[in-house]
């Protein structure tokens, strides 16, 4: 566990704090729960680990796809942007604390319009990317770039209403979950089955 999650961080926080990562964990959680390609959470923690995660979730060791679909690289944002929802909902406050989420859902959209021809506007072409090996063309042109960023933000705006949608309908599971999550700091498997409702493609 430690080698994939790292060791636990000694670190001061205010009752607030907590709070609002705990709030954020339980996001990233119920959206998971919610979504077709979500993963089965093995551990849910507002304990520092690390030398930056302030909480976190642990999931079970499915196995990644050779292959991305569409709706998969979607569910995937939509997980992503769930802390950064809850924390929304619950407080009506944005925090620091989501910035690597967004840094990967970015990326996750960026690739879709720029290497795996998900965009209907952009089409079946491949764009270089920053950091990555050159492909077949090359977005240099202003509006080429315009276009792209268009669909990059159009992707992560519509997840993020997704997962609005999804929170204040479930929004009670995410109550419960973080006030357990406040008073235990850990909770294991059996605990998220309890805390958590049906899986929506599951019948009960």
């Amino acid at each position: 566990e430690r080698q994939t999650i790292g060791h636990e961080r000694k670190l001061v926080m205010s009752a607030h704090e907590k709070k609002v990562i705990a709030n954020h964990e339980s996001g990233h959680a119920l959206v998971a729960r919610l979504l077709p390609n979500g993963a089965q959470i093995r551990k849910i923690t507002i304990i520092p680990h690390g030398l930056q995660a302030l909480g976190l979730i642990q999931t079970m060791n499915a196995e990644e796809p050779h292959m991305y679909s569409q709706s998969w690289l979607e569910d995937r944002i939509a997980i992503l942007l769930g802390g950064r929802v809850a924390e929304s909902l619950t407080t009506g406050e944005a925090y620091s604390g989501a910035q690597n989420d967004f840094e990967q859902a970015t990326r996750l959209a960026r690739s879709m319009v720029m290497k795996f021809g998900m965009s209907k506007i952009i089409g079946s072409v491949s764009y270089d990317m920053e950091g990555a090996p050159p492909a077949a063309g090359r977005a240099r042109s202003q509006r080429q770039m315009r276009l792209i960023d268009n669909e990059v933000r159009r992707i992560i705006q519509e997840q993020q209403e997704r997962v609005v949608k999804l929170i204040t309908g479930y929004r009670k599971y995410l109550d419960a979950m973080a006030e357990e999550l406040m008073t235990k700091e850990t909770l294991r498997e059996d605990d998220v089955e309890r805390l958590l409702p049906p899986r929506l493609n599951q019948t009960k």
